[in-house]
C-alpha cells in the first residue's frame, strides 16, 4: 500500500509541475470587447506573456524572429484570417509593455515589437501596400480600415519614440502618429 500512494504522489507531484502553454481561445478569452482583462501584479504578467506566446504559436513565429526590426517583420508571411491576431498581438506587447516595463532595460524593444505588428496588420491590406507603395504611408493611413491595427501601431509607436526624440522626430514619426491618430478618429466617429 506505501508503494502505491508513494507512485500516486510522484504521479501527482510530477504532473503538478509540467507546465501549461496557454491555448488560442485562452488568450482570445482574455479579452472582454478590446480590453485585455489581467491582473496587475506577478501573475497577471504571466498570464501576458502565455497569451504572447499563444499568439506566436497561432500566427508560427518562430522563437528566433527579430520582431524589432520591422523588415523582418513584414517579411513574415502570414494569411489574412489572422489579422485579429495580429491587432491583439500587437496590443498584448504594449499593454505589457506599459504595465510591466517601466524603467526595464526590454521596454523599447517591446513598444517596437508591438509597432511593427501593428504596421504588420495594416498592410496585411493589399490597398494599404498599393497607396503606401505610390502615395507613401501618411497616404495609405487614409485607406485603412483597420481601426485597431491603427490604434495600437500608433500607441507602441509613440512610446518607443519617446526613447529617443530626435530619432523619432528626423524619421517622421510625429507625421506618421498624426495620421494614426486622426484616422482612428475619422473611424471612430
Amino acid at each position: 500500500m506505501r508503494k502505491l500512494m508513494l507512485l500516486v504522489l510522484m504521479f501527482l507531484v510530477g504532473f503538478g509541475s509540467l507546465s501549461y502553454a496557454m491555448s488560442l481561445d485562452d488568450a482570445l478569452a482574455l479579452f472582454h470587447g478590446s480590453d485585455i482583462m489581467i491582473q496587475y501584479n506577478d501573475e497577471g504578467r504571466a498570464t501576458l506573456e502565455e497569451m504572447i506566446a499563444a499568439f506566436h504559436d497561432a500566427l508560427g513565429v518562430p522563437a528566433d524572429l527579430d520582431e524589432t526590426n520591422e523588415d523582418v517583420v513584414m517579411a513574415f508571411d502570414i494569411d489574412s484570417e489572422q489579422l485579429d491576431i495580429v491587432n491583439k498581438l500587437s496590443q498584448a506587447y504594449y499593454t505589457y509593455a506599459d504595465v510591466f516595463l517601466d524603467g526595464d532595460p526590454s521596454e523599447r524593444a517591446t513598444y517596437l515589437s508591438g509597432k511593427h505588428w501593428g504596421l504588420k496588420a495594416l498592410r496585411m491590406d493589399p490597398d494599404f501596400v498599393a497607396a503606401e507603395s505610390s502615395d507613401g504611408f501618411v497616404a495609405a493611413v487614409a485607406t485603412s480600415e483597420n481601426l485597431a491595427g491603427l490604434y495600437w501601431a500608433s500607441a507602441n509607436w509613440l512610446r518607443a519614440g519617446e526613447f529617443n526624440v530626435l530619432e523619432a522626430v528626423f524619421a517622421g514619426v510625429p507625421e506618421k502618429t498624426d495620421a494614426l491618430s486622426r484616422r482612428c478618429i475619422e473611424l471612430d466617429d
